[in-house]
Parts: structure tokens; C-alpha cells; sequence
């Protein structure tokens, strides 16, 4: 059996879009993908991501804010940025095989829930692309 694909999403605190992208990603092809998200500045994860994740019937176990530091020894086969601060904290410190910039607005600062369903559904859109590439890359 071959060794499953790596992948980490990092945010500054790991504490929304991160975390949506970690639940998603790992519903999506948790069983092709080793799946991890991290923050160069971890903070508390915020209540409005479970209950997006949830509302679409996606898992939210094992969820809990990390720090880049606990994975500084590990190597990934890619890493993907969520936002322009943590590529500028932490690009040169990745080992990844290839590192993606996906620039994702922050959506705590806004009122409401529906912030949180617009960046999931931007993540998701990403997602199956960067997975049917995976699949077919001559798509």
C-alpha cells in the first residue's frame, strides 16, 4: 500500500479558514490524503465554524487550533497558504513539495454566519478543482 498524499492549510490563527478548509479537504479525500491545518499565530477556533461545518453535515471531530511549530519537522507534499500574512510569517520555514497561495478573506471580523458559508463555499470550489487535478492532471 502506498503512503497517503500530505497536505496542510495555514492561516495566521488557525482559527476559521484553516479549519474550514482541514474539515472540508478531509470529507472530500480524507482517505487519499493525509489532511492537517496550523496557524503561524494560533488563537481559539471561532463557534461560527462548527456550526457552518455542521450545517452541511461535514465532521468537526478532532478539530482544535495548532501551531506551525508542531509541525516544523515534518515534510508535506504541499502546504497551502490561506492568507497573504502567513505566506509573508512562515513561506521559508515550509517544507513542502510544492506550496499553493490561496488568498481567502478573513471572515471573523464580520457579523454573522454568513461570512463563514461564503468563504466555505469558496474553499469547496477550490478544492474539487485542486482534487480533480489531482485526479486527472491534464485537466
Amino acid at each position: 500500500m502506498s503512503q497517503l498524499a500530505s497536505i496542510i492549510f495555514i492561516c495566521t490563527e488557525n482559527s476559521a479558514r484553516s479549519q474550514l478548509a482541514e474539515a472540508f479537504f478531509r470529507a472530500q479525500a480524507g482517505d487519499r490524503f493525509q489532511v492537517f491545518s496550523a496557524g503561524t499565530q494560533p488563537g481559539n477556533i471561532d463557534p461560527r465554524v462548527f456550526t457552518t461545518l455542521e450545517a452541511r453535515d461535514i465532521s468537526t471531530e478532532g478539530l482544535r487550533s495548532k501551531s506551525l511549530s508542531e509541525f516544523a519537522d515534518q515534510q508535506f507534499d504541499y502546504a497551502v497558504l490561506l492568507c497573504d500574512k502567513a505566506r509573508q510569517e512562515c513561506v521559508h520555514q515550509l517544507k513542502a513539495k510544492e506550496i499553493l497561495s490561496w488568498d481567502f478573506e478573513d471572515p471573523k471580523p464580520k457579523k454573522g454566519q454568513k461570512p463563514f458559508d461564503i468563504v466555505l463555499n469558496e474553499l469547496s470550489e477550490r478544492i474539487k478543482f485542486f482534487l480533480l487535478f489531482q485526479e486527472n492532471p491534464s485537466a
